[in-house]
């Protein structure tokens, strides 16, 4: 079985569109790093998106951890203490990081630590049956009208491997 360990953007923009429950039917064990979920949770309990995360982690599916070992002598760039705790534990227990920001993706790419980001998990639920094309591509729309960043050339990439994949499902 698969571990997840998601970052804060995945969580927010994936919640804003209420598509997080979705993300219990995949197979694969869900976590957040302590500081990943104060991030997200603490201070924005009035938040929508904020009460839904915090309601799928008391039903269990997403379960908050400590994080006790921490990656020393990262590159020099910037990264949150969140975002170090993701690609420690993600290291540590040799699983899948879900995270957005390109600086921290490219560390976990030097650290060979890999990575999937909110379409990943999209796609993940599209090629798994558990949404239709039409859910994915108006949570895709939704998660951009929201804010969720994505260049012309990503958007029509992800339009496309969407179409593909549903195609390849009729066939």
């Amino acid at each position: 079985m698969t571990t997840l360990v998601f970052d804060s953007t995945p969580l927010i923009h994936l919640s804003k569109v209420k598509i997080l429950e979705k993300v219990s039917e995949l197979k694969s064990i869900k976590l957040i790093p302590s500081l990943v979920y104060q991030e997200v949770i603490i201070g924005s309990e009035e938040r929508d998106d904020a009460t839904y995360l915090n309601c799928l982690v008391e039903k269990g599916i997403f379960k908050v951890v400590e994080v006790k070992e921490i990656i020393k002598n990262l590159p020099t760039v910037r990264l949150s203490d969140a975002d170090i705790q993701v690609l420690s534990l993600t290291k540590e227990r040799k699983c899948l990081a879900v995270m957005d920001e390109e600086t921290g993706r490219r560390v976990a790419e030097q650290l060979n630590i890999e990575t999937i980001g909110s379409a990943g998990i999209l796609f993940a639920l599209l090629k798994q049956k558990i949404i239709t094309t039409e859910e994915f591509r108006t949570a895709f729309n939704n998660m951009v009208d929201n804010g969720w960043f994505c260049s012309a050339a990503l958007y029509s990439y992800v339009i496309e491997e969407m179409e593909r994949i549903s195609a390849n499902k009729r066939t």
